[in-house]
């Protein structure tokens, strides 16, 4: 018998299966987001992908997927989130991301996330935003806990997004970092 397992790149599609309740959880709209922990290399990319893949052209959601690998400060979570829509468009995964325009030159990530939100409204659906490896909100939340604190309103409070976000259990240092700061930790709610 073959392995069925493919190391090293994420899976969708036919080669994807045996995460329907996880699956299920993500398209709910139940809560604003659902925080995935997972070991390396257990498959939450490629969760993360099927996910986009099975809603893109839903009448629900405009998916996006949101690389945070590395992303410790403001003006690089900028810079993914913008690479994250030239994707979208060029890769088409979605043929409504065809004609957005963002400023290339945003200084608030913020501003920019309810720009997005905002062209899935005008869709009339519903942002999916699929944030994977943000293990650097640790370093965000100790260098630039205001940002971390205005991402959090943002993609809590917003109806116009649902954010799904994956990480190791090292995500979870953020809350020893917050607890000495005078703000709502950034994962309750998730």
């Amino acid at each position: 018998m073959t392995n069925p397992y493919r190391v090293g790149s994420w899976v969708v599609g036919s080669e994807f299966y045996n995460r329907t309740d996880l699956l299920q959880d993500i398209l709910a709209e139940s809560t604003a987001g659902l925080w995935i922990i997972g070991n390396r290399r257990v498959g939450k990319t490629s969760l993360l992908k099927e996910a986009e893949r099975r809603t893109a052209h839903s009448a629900a959601y405009l998916p996006l997927f949101w690389d945070m690998q590395g992303d410790t400060r403001e003006a690089q979570l900028i810079e993914s989130l913008l690479e994250a829509v030239e994707y979208a468009q060029a890769a088409e995964v979605d043929k409504r991301w065809g004609d957005v325009a963002l400023p290339e030159n945003s200084s608030s990530l913020t501003q920019l996330l309810r720009e997005v939100a905002a062209y899935a409204q005008h869709h009339q659906c519903r942002l999916l935003l699929l944030c994977d490896e943000i293990e650097g909100l640790n370093q965000l939340g100790q260098n630039e806990p205001r940002v971390l604190a205005k991402l959090r309103r943002a993609l809590q409070h917003n109806p116009a997004i649902r954010a799904i976000l994956t990480s190791t259990r090292r995500l979870s240092r953020l809350y020893a970092i917050q607890q000495q700061q005078d703000t709502s930790l950034f994962l309750e709610g998730f």
